[in-house]
């Protein structure tokens, strides 16, 4: 009997071993897994902020014919990365009237001038003033005063 009681002994240590080495790598592969999502995650934060910081854009040059009721709007992308744009253009009283709103987003790429278009159906207020606001899907904004004559 005193023989088999040592063996018993070492299974044990053996099976205990086990046991803990088998939870060890259960954990360590958990956090392994939880520590890459999260690195990825921030690599991809860290990416999207450093190409929000890199747009820049102006408008160029704002035309309205009266005839055709065609209000142009030239924008130059003079970042280092593409952009897209939603355009809203409103009166500048106390209101902030809505004249038209372009949710059809326009991608101008980086060091491109590109013309948005609208066609206003009843004109715009002549001797007045519009903002025209341009929106990036990134955050940032441009507003432009233009002088309708």
């Amino acid at each position: 009997m005193r023989k088999r009681a040592a063996l018993s002994e070492v299974i044990s240590t053996v099976i205990l071993a086990g046991v803990v080495l088998s939870i060890g790598g259960g954990i360590w592969s958990y956090s392994l897994g939880a520590a890459s999502s999260i690195a990825n995650d921030y690599a991809d934060e860290t990416i999207e902020m450093v190409n929000t910081i890199q747009e820049r854009f102006v408008v160029e040059h704002s035309k309205f014919d009266s005839d055709t009721k065609i209000l142009s709007i030239w924008v130059y992308n003079y970042g280092d990365v593409a952009i897209k744009l939603n355009t809203t253009i409103t009166t500048t009283d106390i209101y902030d009237d809505v004249i038209t709103k372009d949710n059809n987003s326009i991608t101008i790429y980086a060091h491109n001038c590109s013309p948005i278009t609208f066609t206003i159906g009843s004109g715009l207020p002549v001797n007045e003033e519009i903002s025209i606001v341009i929106l990036t899907y990134r955050g940032n904004s441009h507003r432009e005063i233009y002088y309708v004559k």
